[in-house]
């Protein structure tokens, strides 16, 4: 039996070149039809990033945000009173194109269709760098494609959220100055204008700011243009970005300036001091969003190419150093674990990785080519599938803190459309009489519910016993899979509510009891 097995298998060395012959085949298919074989990828992560759209709850910070941006723009449906505050951590760009589009309607299919296109604009734009730097379709198409291998991308991209927007103007920051903005004190200036517009859009945007005044400092013929153009670009910036933010409030007419000022340093982390107990977990987490291998690799390649000179890894050298600060100041400073603070930043070290791959040599070789095509192939799938889960949640909020690992991934496929239970919630909300109270746990749980129902929800209060209106309290999947009450909540509301309505995971209790709400 063995002979006979040796005799149809061959040795070892006709096996190996039998292989060897195998993958050249591949290596060449696959580099005949790359812009088929990466067109197909791109179009299955567009379709995947669509059916989120659809599929997916409206999110806690995505209602709020855009409440706010209609509350600026005097746009604001019934029930929007009780935001105070802009939230000015997402403004510039996403205020200006979102409070237009709510001109027109409030639908939030449509302002998540937004977030796709920008997505479709970030894989244009850096296809176009490639094929200007001198790349091959094919070799282009490929490169493009491993942006979408970038963590939390279907997430960014199917929320009607600022970070895929703020992504396409920092990376078109990145690129005005490597061609135009380096070269005079009028294009530092410019460039400077991006700056701060990315920053007016997304607040941790500004940790980029000192990033760009270093690379102008340094990227000069002598220190005094350097500087001088370093000055530039941060006056711009600086500027551009007052006026975005003081632009935002002016629309919101903002009164409590104590409490807005509060509200910014709580929001963007600057307020919160971590210590070394939670910025180890975060260190852990960070390497999901910001890998470390791709670093490594990125910082390797960078050093091996150093003999072709400067010309060629100026951009990918901003590119990694933008993802670097951007990893260091989503351990130290980032308020919560969330991958939104991991954007723009994140993909810009996939980027620089597509810029760096022609740069090596290693598309020169057919084995290492074959290798770069599966592991971009691989590494797009694997996100796809993980999206594909996150979907399956159908809660928004849910899927965000499973891609923080703060809540349960889980492959079970869902009995329910949790888009649709929301929807249904929010019917049962509008039919309350008028004067009914309805409350949740924490506010910003509530905003999602006020966007589809038009009733003010807030933040658990003490109850008044002298007040007559009828009381309610609403959970959310959020409140069960991320926040989880404790006994004493449980406990209450077995005292003091009944079931008033339920769809799915959210659930509604009328309170009967006279029982202050537990505190934590």
């Amino acid at each position: 039996m063995r002979a006979v097995l040796a005799g149809r298998a061959g040795s070892p060395a006709e096996l190996v070149v039998t292989l060897g012959g195998g993958a050249r085949r591949l290596g060449g298919w696959l580099d005949h039809r790359a812009v088929w074989v990466y067109g197909a990828l791109i179009a299955l992560v567009m379709a995947t990033c669509r059916l989120a759209i659809v599929s997916f709850t409206i999110e806690p910070d995505e209602s709020w945000i855009l409440l706010s941006t209609y509350k600026a723009f005097h746009l604001a449906p019934p029930g929007a009173e009780g935001i105070r505050f802009p939230t000015i951590t997402s403004g510039g760009l996403h205020l200006l194109v979102h409070g237009l589009l709510g001109l027109a309607t409030r639908a939030i299919l449509f302002h998540r269709l937004v977030s796709l296109l920008f997505l479709a604009g970030l894989l244009a734009m850096v296809f176009a760098l490639l094929r200007r730097r001198g790349t091959g379709r094919g070799q282009a198409a490929m490169a493009t494609a491993l942006v979408l291998a970038t963590p939390g991308l279907v997430l960014q991209s199917a929320l009607a959220m600022a970070e895929i927007m703020v992504t396409v103007v920092l990376l078109a920051t990145a690129i005005h100055w490597e061609r135009r903005g380096r070269l005079s004190l009028a294009g530092s200036a410019l460039t400077g204008m991006l700056l701060g517009l990315s920053c007016a859009t997304r607040t941790n945007c500004l940790v980029a700011m000192p990033v760009f005044v270093a690379f102008a400092a340094l990227d000069a013929e002598d220190w005094a243009r350097g500087l001088s153009r370093a000055a530039a670009l941060a006056a711009a910036a600086l500027a551009t970005y007052a006026l975005g933010v003081l632009g935002y409030a002016a629309l919101f007419s903002i009164g409590d300036w104590n409490g807005f000022k509060a509200a910014i340093l709580g929001a963007t982390g600057v307020a919160k001091e971590k210590g070394l107990g939670q910025r180890i977990p975060d260190i852990a987490l960070a390497a999901d969003f910001f890998p470390p291998f791709l670093i490594a690799a990125l910082l390797g390649a960078i050093a091996a190419c150093r003999p072709r000179g400067i010309e060629p890894l100026r951009l990918p050298l901003l590119l990694v150093a933008l993802g670097l600060a951007g990893a260091a100041a989503w351990v130290a400073k980032a308020p919560i674990p969330h991958v939104r603070y991991a954007w723009p930043f994140a993909p810009f070290l996939f980027v620089a990785a597509g810029l760096m791959v022609p740069l090596t040599g290693l598309l020169a070789q057919g084995w290492t080519r074959l290798a770069l095509h599966l592991f971009v192939i691989a590494a797009v799938l694997q996100q796809t599938a993980t999206s594909l889960v996150y979907i399956n949640t159908g809660d928004s909020l849910v899927a965000v803190y499973q891609a923080n690992r703060q809540a349960i991934l889980s492959g079970r496929m869902a009995s329910h459309s949790s888009a649709a239970d929301q929807q249904a919630m929010a019917r049962a909300l509008a039919a309350l009489p008028a004067q009914a109270e309805v409350t949740t746990p924490t506010t910003p749980m509530g905003y999602p519910l006020t966007y589809l129902s038009g009733r003010e929800i807030r933040g658990v209060l003490p109850w008044n016993d002298a007040g007559s209106a009828p009381r309610y309290v609403l959970l959310s999947p959020g409140d069960f899979a991320v926040f989880h009450p404790d006994a004493k909540t449980i406990a209450w509301l077995h005292r003091n509510g009944t079931p008033a309505f339920h769809s799915g995971e959210y659930a509604l209790f009328a309170i009967t009891g006279h029982e202050p709400y537990p505190t934590p």
